[in-house]
């Protein structure tokens, strides 16, 4: 997701002079903070199932001091920039980082290693190389604005591909977020209504949709808060009360906090069932596990349970484990009042998407 001011702490003189890579601020391992109690490897357990994890790291390019600018990057077709990290936003040529075989840069930005294109048409290109032609099971997860990296990824694999072809089989949107107003690089559409429209085209193709949310970053006048997504995909609210909001400024780094919380949950969540559903019992409770039922979500869940959720009328709810960052504590209950998009594939929604219709 969007990552200010990665380059100018991520790249020291040691790693350009040795030709090595950026520290990477974020990965698979837990942060050392109290609310997790030990570092745990989150990839570990899809290793374990035999999965081959690979992440596309774009955060030299997600450096920007505001999130449309990374935004716009993922879906511009015009080579895309990287912020100088000797310049820290100034106008200078400084090198005080970066080695003599760099040119100037141009305005606190630098082209070198930039493929032409956007963001998702590198990911789309790189993986086309992975993967030397053969169709793998994949499951595509996107955190934050990655969501969007994702999307414009598929986008680009359908164009390439047909839209008939599934892509990933399965594709998790975790916490994603999204900038409010039409954009002139998405034609004057919004970000979110764009994705809508990809989401649509790889359900139609097989593939299952989910989507949590952890925090409320989408909540403020400048985000989009795309509700109408949720029609679209199985739907889960996360409620990480492990990492409790303070009522004063350093609930900003809460809000932080809790928006990684869903990666790090739901990756670590493969090692275990999916959280077993459970019901109120009126009139004054418990809660007590549904009899009968296989269980919510999370990375464990197969995928045409997936596909079972985005078809129903409900959504998902934590209300068990809230207190804990272990998603084998976790339960949820069902809630009523999503109405999910019945899609049709005889109707053409734009160039590469479908009409969704509300059930009645």
């Amino acid at each position: 997701g969007w990552q200010p001011g990665h380059n100018y702490t991520a790249f020291t003189s040691d790693n350009v002079a040795q030709n090595r890579l950026p520290a990477i601020t974020e990965g698979f391992v837990t942060p050392k903070k109290d609310a997790y109690p030990e570092p745990l490897d989150t990839a570990k357990p899809w290793r374990e199932a035999g999965y081959d994890i690979f992440a596309f790291c774009w955060a030299p390019l997600a450096d920007e001091s505001k999130p449309g600018d990374a935004e716009r990057k993922i879906w511009e077709e015009s080579s895309p920039r990287w912020k100088c990290p000797s310049c820290k936003g100034c106008r200078g040529t400084g090198k005080q980082l970066l080695n003599d075989s760099f040119e100037a840069c141009q305005n606190g930005y630098r082209i070198e290693g930039m493929p032409p294109g956007s963001v998702g048409q590198a990911f789309s290109e790189a993986w086309e190389a992975l993967r030397a032609g053969q169709r793998p099971h994949v499951h595509l997860v996107g955190h934050s604005l990655g969501s969007q990296v994702c999307c414009s990824f598929l986008r680009h694999q359908l164009e390439a591909h047909g839209s008939d072809i599934q892509v990933v089989q399965r594709f998790t949107l975790l916490d994603p977020y999204f900038t409010n107003f039409s954009k002139a690089h998405l034609q004057n559409r919004w970000p979110g209504e764009v994705v809508r429209e990809i989401v649509r085209s790889v359900s139609l193709t097989g593939t299952a949709v989910e989507q949590y949310r952890s925090s409320a970053v989408l909540d403020n006048i400048l985000s989009d808060s795309n509700k109408d997504l949720q029609q679209l995909t199985a739907y889960f609210e996360m409620k990480p009360g492990f990492l409790p909001v303070k009522y004063g400024p350093e609930d900003i780094a809460v809000l932080a906090d809790r928006h990684s919380a869903a990666k790090y949950v739901y990756f670590q969540s493969k090692a275990y069932q999916p959280p077993i559903e459970v019901a109120f019992k009126s009139p004054v409770g418990p809660w007590e596990p549904v009899d009968g039922s296989p269980g919510s979500g999370y990375a464990s869940a197969e995928d045409t349970r997936i596909q079972e959720f985005m078809q129903g009328d409900f959504y998902w709810v934590q209300v068990g484990g809230c207190e804990t960052p272990d998603p084998s504590q976790h339960t949820f209950t069902k809630r009523k009042g999503r109405l999910a998009a019945r899609l049709d594939s005889s109707r053409k929604s734009g160039s590469s998407g479908y009409a969704a219709q509300e059930q009645p």
